[in-house]
């Protein structure tokens, strides 16, 4: 079965993350795909996100996933 996406992002950092958020909330199919354990997985803290406080970049990633499927974006680890 072949599927045909609007936008295949990749990588799932904030950026990309945000990006797929923005597209999935105005029904376009989505696909993000990313490998993990990216420069914000690995933070211990960050500081400098809109509207949050300081958080440990895994938490913000793994939010930022999880809202993004909330919105029908699927998620590869490839």
């Amino acid at each position: 079965m072949t599927r045909t996406y609007d936008c295949i992002i990749i990588g799932a950092g904030p950026g990309g993350l945000q990006a797929a958020i923005y597209l999935g909330r105005y029904n376009r199919r989505i696909l993000v795909v990313d490998r993990g354990g990216g420069r914000t997985w690995h933070a211990k803290r960050v500081e400098n996100f809109l509207s949050h406080p300081p958080v440990e970049g895994r938490v913000l990633i793994e939010q930022g996933i999880e809202q993004a499927k909330n919105f029908h974006v699927e998620v590869k680890r490839e």
